[in-house]
């Protein structure tokens, strides 16, 4: 019997669509779970936490915004119209904030944002899903150790990224899909999303005189906020904050006669191994280096990337090659900047992180591994202290250099080396190691791939640099607040 070529490829087309992922949000219950949403496995995770907005433990709050593939609130086509049959989706992002201005209210926060990169989504048992509760989990023992009463709260933004039911090799095909997706999400309800946090943050650090609780003592401010974005999370999240990032940098009167604080957008803002081209980042990069810095300020925004990301060195690369060929450039420096990623040209690059380090005296008898919770707290402790330690070895409020007036490293616990680049250490340009614009290349032994993100040699690091803006904000040497160690 003959088969019609036409009847193949609608069978095709059939398999094609079977293999797809559905356009519809994870997160569907509005209702609080009545049991602590921890497990350690997947299979025993309590059932009415798998659909819920928000996850409640005793030691942290979960929420979960999700976006479709245009950028728009779950359900698209029922924005702002009331449940249907115990569907909550539609207002996932109101009824979020609206918790945490219920938080604020009851005490300090600290709001993590974790915008997830390609191959993931909002599920339960979504493998960043579950890493992001652990890594929120240890920011909860920094508080407890730091006797901060501040709550611990993570927003995780969830989208597309897995279209494809299909594993390997047939999911990495939807690369460049998922790519301009990511550039939807961007562009959607992503930036209402940051507005918001922004605006519940300023709202909450003014003090009864209406001034900033920036310039406050750090144990004055009463919401800190953290955005980290993964891959296509990163590019997202850039897109979303880009341009006020660059405003911050050229923005602000002297104070006097010295250079302002860059203004915050939150607290931090994280990129692991970011999936978009340097062209976007090439402005952020030159004004934060046109700009004096009269002391250390620590990092509004820092994006780092693995030497061993495949996924951004290599397979990057090779499609914006094909994508770029009717591309008219005029540098060297734009043609490569159109087809790699910020984290693989040398001359953005500003620091190196690998694992040279031969021991802060801050971090003797730190665990890479803590087998008990005793450890982990001894650990953390330690990441307290040496925490500390750095803010004591700035030199009149600036990063400490040697007798040849190269920038020192800084050594975090677990031998973590972070080196400013300069043109002596290679094809690089010089960095000033008070900008708070940091673009750091990573270890293959830290970040052994593009989504080798949750080992546990980088969780620390991110622990520790979280906690930069804590001890090294202008505010905090102003007027330093002394961390309580348990005894």
């Amino acid at each position: 019997m003959r088969i019609h070529p036409w009847l193949i490829a609608v069978a095709l087309i059939a398999m094609a669509l079977a293999a797809c992922t559905p356009n519809e949000a994870f997160r569907k219950s509005a209702a609080i779970p009545a049991s602590s949403c921890k497990s350690t496995a997947p299979e025993t995770f309590p059932p009415d936490c798998r659909q819920a907005i928000t996850e409640k433990t005793s030691d942290y709050d979960l929420h979960f915004v999700e976006f479709d593939d245009q950028g728009w609130t779950y359900p698209a086509a029922e924005r702002g119209a009331a449940d249907v049959a115990g569907d909550a989706s539609a207002g996932q992002l109101r009824l979020v904030m609206k918790r945490l201005h219920e938080a604020v209210a009851a005490h300090p926060i600290r709001i993590f944002v974790f915008v997830h990169g390609w191959k993931h989504n909002a599920a339960f048992d979504d493998d960043n899903v579950i890493h992001f509760r652990d890594f929120l989990d240890e920011a909860a023992q920094y508080e407890d150790l730091a006797q901060s009463g501040t709550r611990v709260i993570g927003v995780y933004v969830g989208w597309r990224g897995k279209s494809l039911y299909a594993g390997e090799p047939w999911i990495s095909t939807t690369f460049w899909d998922r790519k301009t997706v990511a550039q939807h999400v961007a562009l959607g309800s992503v930036r209402e999303l940051t507005a918001q946090l922004r605006a519940l943050q300023r709202q909450a650090n003014r003090t009864d005189s209406g001034v900033d609780a920036k310039a406050a003592p750090s144990s004055s401010v009463r919401v800190r906020i953290h955005l980290i974005g993964h891959s296509f999370g990163g590019l997202a999240l850039y897109a979303a904050v880009s341009q006020s990032l660059v405003y911050s940098f050229v923005t602000g009167e002297d104070i006097d006669g010295k250079q302002a604080p860059v203004e915050r957008l939150g607290d931090m803002i994280v990129l692991i191994n970011p999936a978009f081209e340097a062209t976007r980042y090439q402005p952020l990069d030159r004004v934060a280096r046109n700009r004096p810095y009269d002391v250390y300020q620590a990092p509004v925004f820092v994006a780092v990337t693995s030497e061993a990301d495949d996924a951004t060195g290599k397979l990057f690369p090779l499609g914006r090659t094909l994508n770029t060929i009717f591309e008219s450039e005029k540098t060297k420096e734009e043609r490569d900047a159109n087809r790699n990623t910020p984290g693989h040209i040398d001359a953005y690059l500003t620091h190196s992180l690998d694992l040279s380090g031969t021991g802060a005296p801050a971090c003797q008898g730190w665990t890479l591994e803590p087998a008990t919770p005793a450890e982990k707290a001894a650990n953390i402790t330690l990441e307290f202290q040496n925490s500390q330690a750095q803010k004591d070895a700035l030199v009149d409020g600036r990063w400490p250099l040697d007798a040849a007036g190269t920038p020192k490293p800084r050594e975090y616990c677990g031998l973590l080396n972070l080196t400013p680049l300069t043109r002596a250490k290679g094809p690089y340009r010089d960095t000033d190691p008070n900008m708070p614009l940091w673009n750091v290349t990573v270890s293959s032994k830290i970040i052994a791939g593009h989504n080798d993100i949750n080992s546990p040699i980088f969780r620390a690091f991110l622990r520790q640099l979280f906690r930069d803006e804590d001890f090294h904000s202008r505010a905090a040497m102003a007027a330093p607040a002394k961390l309580q160690l348990p005894k």
